[in-house]
């Protein structure tokens, strides 16, 4: 689940974007994009879609909420990203409500009615999935959280 960070490390200038992080390419698209600098916002609206090696996130809308320092440098604060949430990454899939990605935790908050994540046949879910990234640890709450495992026959 590391890698699901991935695609929060952006700052995104355009509504196709690509970006490219020592070596790594990230590429974002949206039907529409709007930049409102006065609140430290990019929004991406419409079929958002974000790529990075093996990692891909769909969703409705993202917004990137970023800092910028006295020399005008900008970095990534906190990221939200709602409506249809699927992230896929090789044969993991996760799904839910929200994602919302905290850098100074560094953590992702999933939720949703469920927030799902499957492998295979092996399905975690909850109201909220929250994944520890430096811990590779997760949390799963809320409405009974139900994992189920397909063992092998």
């Amino acid at each position: 689940m590391r890698r699901v960070i991935i695609f929060f490390v952006i700052f995104f200038m355009s509504s196709s974007v690509g970006y490219s992080q020592k070596g790594k390419t990230i590429d974002i698209n949206s039907n529409r994009m709007e930049m409102e600098n006065n609140k430290n916002l990019i929004t991406f609206i419409d079929d958002v879609v974000v790529k990075r090696d093996d990692l891909t996130l769909y969703c409705s809308k993202l917004y990137v909420y970023y800092t910028e320092d006295q020399n005008k440098k900008r970095d990534v604060d906190y990221i939200i990203a709602q409506g249809n949430i699927k992230i896929i990454q090789g044969p993991k899939t996760a799904t839910g409500d929200e994602a919302r990605f905290y850098k100074d935790k560094e953590i992702i908050i999933l939720t949703g009615n469920p927030a799902i994540v499957k492998e295979g046949d092996n399905v975690v879910n909850g109201n909220k999935i929250t994944i520890y990234l430096n811990e590779n640890k997760s949390v799963i709450e809320g409405n009974r959280p139900r994992v189920i495992f397909k063992t092998g026959e």
